[in-house]
């Protein structure tokens, strides 16, 4: 699970242009959310690692604010001085990927919605007639539950590069 989403992606590469050590980045960015938030634990936890000299990059990696594949497009960058611009290009692609998901999940609800109207009808017909719509019943319930298993993949961003 990545912690950090577009917003904080470019809000970090705003202080780190700023010119911020990552100490101070992690404090600010604790005063700035609720301590509540996990993302308020995970500064907590890496002032210390950053004081004892682990690298801001690996701090959020280790402490799982990012996918594999941002920490290595990251390190590079550390690597080379543009730190900066990778976070920002981050948090292209993450608000991207936010927004796909997001038409996604309203597609999948209009989809429900209409599939859901026409099974209802026909078991509403089936009755009627006299008929027992058992298979209907059954497909209904399989819907259902293979939609809601849609929005768990959709949620853990499964998607996302």
């Amino acid at each position: 699970m990545t912690l950090l989403n577009g917003e904080w992606c470019r809000a970090i590469a705003t202080m780190l242009a700023s010119g911020l050590t990552p100490q101070h980045i992690f404090n600010t960015i604790q005063q700035q959310i609720s301590s509540k938030e996990p993302l308020y634990r995970v500064c907590q936890q890496a002032i210390p690692l950053v004081e004892a000299g682990v690298s801001f990059v690996d701090v959020l990696y280790e402490l799982d604010c990012l996918s594999r594949y941002h920490y290595q497009l990251l390190k590079i960058a550390e690597y080379s001085g543009q730190l900066t611009r990778v976070f920002i290009q981050i948090a292209h692609q993450l608000e991207r990927s936010q927004e796909r998901n997001q038409r996604l999940k309203v597609q999948l609800r209009i989809s429900q919605a209409i599939i859901s109207v026409g099974l209802l009808a026909h078991v509403l017909l089936s009755l009627f007639q006299q008929q027992f719509p058992l298979v209907e019943i059954v497909f209904f319930i399989a819907l259902l539950t293979m939609t809601k298993l849609v929005f768990k993949v959709i949620n853990a961003d499964l998607f996302s590069v």
